[in-house]
């Protein structure tokens, strides 16, 4: 790639999950990269464990060359599916607070939410139930009113602190990049 065109950005790994032993092999035996790509999904988030994960791996970036590298979230989502998967108001909080991990976290330029528009209507195949917006009319669920909040506000932002309140209360400062 970098042959054809040097300037071109190379994305590489798009882990199952955050697999830092296999980063770090694709990284020992010389497979160049410019982004690591990463498919983060876990059955729960906590959100100080998750952003750890994500500084982590983006220290491992390093190791090759003593540069780190960008972090992408190519993909990540949580299914409304009956009887396993969560509640359409669990999964917009899931949604928001990944967005908000990876902003606080300070190294994930790109998240990729998995998906859009939900697959299909069956309302028991967690395939069909990604999206933030219905398959049959695209109307929107609440996860999509959690992204569009997310996006408008923390637009501009840049993290300025974390706060304390409290035992058991994440709360971070931003403000306006002017």
């Amino acid at each position: 790639i970098k042959e054809a065109d040097p300037d071109a950005k190379v994305l590489g790994c798009s882990t199952a999950g955050i697999d830092s032993a296999f980063i770090k092999m694709v990284m020992d035996a010389g497979a160049p990269f410019d982004i690591l790509t990463i498919h983060p999904y876990r059955t729960e988030l906590i959100d100080e464990q998750f952003m750890k994960e994500l500084r982590d791996v983006y220290d491992l970036t390093a190791a090759a060359d003593g540069k780190a590298k960008p972090v992408w979230i190519t993909e990540m989502g949580w299914p409304t599916d009956i009887p396993n998967g969560w509640s359409e108001r669990q999964q917009a909080s899931f949604l928001a607070r990944t967005y908000l991990c990876s902003a606080i976290s300070g190294i994930t330029g790109s998240v990729s939410w998995y998906n859009f528009r939900e697959d299909g209507s069956c309302p028991f195949y967690n395939e069909h139930r990604f999206g933030v917006v219905r398959h049959s009319d695209l109307s929107p669920k609440p996860a999509y009113r959690a992204l569009a909040s997310v996006c408008k506000t923390l637009a501009g932002q840049t993290l300025v602190n974390q706060l304390d309140l409290g035992e058991d209360i994440l709360a971070y400062m931003f403000a306006n990049d002017e």
